[in-house]
């Protein structure tokens, strides 16, 4: 590029364009807005990096969430409720992230109308045309809820509406998912831009500067029974994918939902993790962080987990 009022002087420069960093928030306990808010997330470029928190206006935000938002800096706060009226709820929350944010604007956008007038940029927006055309593969979640909204968050699926535009640009392969099926596990290890709709929204999206990163070949295994824990899930995948230098195709955030805590199905996990453990970039002594969030949930994992050590002693005779 030759600019005006130079002699043949050519000058190169590099544009680098991100997506829009989003924090959703929903009431602490309400699925209906957490499926609405990771739902339209598969429908933003960068969709699975943003965050989903909850949020209780009685209660002070948990240091995790005040910790996470520091960490991402999000440019759009949006608010998900079931409320007529969400100011109230939206002015307590601007309150409490102008603390978290002083000197930037907190304002808080209603859910609802952000839905419908919301211009982000869309995942088909940043894939190249391609011929033959690419296979994406999506799932049919199979159950009910809260196991679907649980899958959703997991592998995300295609908006209601929107196959018709996903079938331009991609061969769409369904398949069916739900806990009971051995692929549960290999299918939510995987980062691959085409092989789930919330991987998708990652494609082309890296990080470009990184001060000391501190990669890790660990596995963080997110123990979910609740709303609380899912969005933990989703934010703990977030923070860890959206700061990776490696660009690795290989998820090391696990959902183990609270009702696979059986020596069986852990034994599946366990033996899927130690294929996976390897890297060629890093290694670590530590291989799997178990991330708990409830009481219960605690002493129900630390239960499980004692009796599938002992049962693997006893097998292999030690």
């Amino acid at each position: 590029m030759a600019l005006p009022g130079t002699k043949n002087t050519r000058f190169k420069f590099r544009l680098n364009v991100r997506p829009v960093k989003h924090a959703f928030f929903i009431s602490t306990g309400d699925w209906d807005s957490f499926e609405r808010a990771a739902a339209l997330l598969c429908t933003q470029w960068g969709g699975l990096c943003s965050l989903i928190i909850p949020f209780d206006p009685d209660s002070e935000l948990d240091s995790l969430y005040t910790d996470l938002l520091t960490l991402h800096e999000p440019d759009r706060f949006v608010y998900f409720g079931e409320e007529k009226d969400t100011g109230p709820i939206r002015v307590h929350l601007q309150r409490a992230l102008s603390r978290i944010f002083p000197g930037r604007s907190s304002q808080v956008l209603d859910g609802g109308v952000f839905a419908k007038h919301d211009e982000t940029a869309h995942p088909l927006a940043a894939w190249p045309l391609q011929t033959p055309k690419p296979i994406l593969k999506t799932y049919a979640l199979r159950g009910r809820k809260p196991e679907t909204v649980e899958l959703l968050a997991i592998f995300g699926r295609i908006f209601p509406g929107q196959k018709g535009d996903y079938s331009q640009v991609f061969e769409i392969m369904m398949e069916e998912m739900s806990y009971g099926r051995n692929s549960f596990w290999e299918a939510q290890l995987s980062a691959a831009s085409l092989d789930s709709p919330i991987n998708l929204t990652r494609y082309g999206f890296h990080a470009r500067k990184i001060v000391n990163p501190s990669d890790s070949n660990h596995f963080d295994v997110v123990v979910g029974g609740t709303l609380t824990s899912l969005c933990m899930y989703w934010s703990f995948r977030a923070h860890r994918e959206s700061t990776s230098s490696s660009g690795d195709q290989q998820r090391r955030t696990v959902f183990l939902p609270k009702r696979l805590l059986v020596a069986e199905r852990l034994e599946e996990l366990a033996t899927v993790l130690r294929l996976r453990l390897y890297h060629p970039m890093y290694d670590t002594d530590l291989h799997v962080r178990f991330q708990v969030w409830e009481e219960e949930e605690i002493e129900a994992t630390k239960s499980a987990l004692r009796h599938f050590l002992i049962s693997n002693l006893i097998l292999r005779g030690r």
